[in-house]
C-alpha cells in the first residue's frame, strides 16, 4: 500500500482526519464510516507474542470459542470451514468437535506446527489463491482484521471463496467498548501525554466501529446479518499486558481488573462480533 492511500480510508476511501499523535505516527480517522487507523506501517518485532499467549490461555480460549460457535449455529448448520489467522488450532479443535470441516492458515511457522502436532489441518500462509473460489460455507477470523495493512482486500478474498449464503465470521476490537472510550478520554485529559491508544504501526493498524461494519454492508456484497459487542478474555488480556510493550504499563495494569468487570455491562464490550452473508 502506497503512502498516500495509507491517508485514505480502507474501507470507504474518504481521506482521514488526524485524531491522535503516537510515537512516531499518527492516527487517522475516517468522517464517513468512523475507521480509525495508523498512517505508518512497521514490521511487527521478532518473537510475536500471540503463540505463547494463546497456547498458555488455550482452555479459556476454547471455553469462549464453543460459546462463540453456539451463537453462529443460529445461523447456519456446520458445513466446511477456514479460519484465517488459526493460530495454534484452539478455534479449529473446537468447531471439529462440532462437525466442521475445518482448516485453517496462519503466517507464524510456530503456530502452524502447534496446530499440526494436534492432528489439524493447517498452512503456513494466507486468504489467498491456494483456495477455490466459492468453496466454504464459513470463514472465520478472530483478530485479525485489525492486523492486515489492507482488510478491504481481505474483504474481497474472504468473498471469492465463500460460496452464496456463506457466513464470514469477524470478531475485532470495537471503538464502542469501555476500554477505548476510556483511552480517549485520557489522552484527551493529558492532552496527549498518555497514549494507551490501542493502535501502532507493528500491531492494531486499524479500529472498527459499529458504523464501519454497516459501511461495508453497504459496499461489500455482504448482508449484516449480526452485530454485538462482548468482553475481551479475561485471561488473554491479562496475559497479553504482562508480555507487550505498553506505555505507562503499571497503571493499565493497575486499572485493568475494574475496567474489565465495567466492560462486562451491556453495551460496553471492548469487541466485536460481526457475521456476514455473502450475497
Amino acid at each position: 500500500m502506497s503512502s498516500t492511500a495509507r491517508y485514505l480510508c480502507n474501507i470507504c476511501g474518504s481521506p482521514g482526519e488526524k485524531w491522535a499523535e503516537g510515537d512516531g505516527f499518527q492516527v487517522l480517522r475516517c468522517p464517513k464510516c468512523g475507521l480509525l487507523w495508523t498512517d505508518r506501517l512497521r514490521k511487527p518485532p521478532e518473537g510475536y507474542w500471540a503463540d505463547e499467549i494463546y497456547l498458555k490461555v488455550e482452555e479459556a480460549l476454547k471455553r469462549r470459542f464453543k460459546r462463540i460457535l453456539k451463537f453462529v449455529l443460529k445461523f447456519s448448520e456446520p458445513g466446511r470451514a477456514l479460519e484465517v489467522g488459526s493460530s495454534t488450532g484452539a478455534f479449529l479443535e473446537v468447531a471439529r468437535e462440532e462437525g466442521f470441516q475445518i482448516e485453517g492458515c496462519d503466517i507464524s511457522p510456530r503456530a502452524v506446527q502447534a496446530a499440526k502436532e494436534k492432528g489439524l489441518k493447517v498452512r503456513k500462509g494466507t486468504l489467498d489463491e491456494s483456495y477455490s473460489s466459492a468453496y466454504f460455507d464459513f470463514l472465520f477470523a478472530f483478530n485479525l482484521i485489525e492486523h492486515l495493512p489492507d482488510p478491504s482486500s481481505f474483504l474481497k478474498e474472504a468473498h471469492r471463496v465463500l460460496r452464496p449464503g456463506g457466513l464470514l465470521v469477524l470478531e475485532t476490537p470495537v471503538q464502542e467498548g469501555l476500554f477505548h472510550r476510556v483511552s480517549r478520554a485520557a489522552y484527551l485529559m493529558s492532552r496527549g501525554r498518555v497514549r494507551m491508544l490501542g493502535l501502532s504501526p507493528e500491531d492494531h493498524l486499524f479500529r472498527f466501529s459499529k458504523r464501519t461494519f454497516r459501511e461495508i454492508e453497504r459496499l461489500f456484497p455482504f448482508r449484516l446479518l449480526t452485530l454485538r459487542t462482548m468482553p475481551s478474555p479475561w485471561a488473554e488480556i491479562w496475559e497479553k499486558s504482562r508480555v507487550v510493550e505498553i506505555q505507562h504499563r503499571l497503571l493499565y495494569r493497575t486499572s485493568l481488573p475494574l475496567l474489565w468487570l465495567a466492560s462486562l455491562l451491556p453495551g460496553l464490550g471492548n469487541r466485536a462480533l460481526a457475521i456476514f452473508s455473502a450475497r
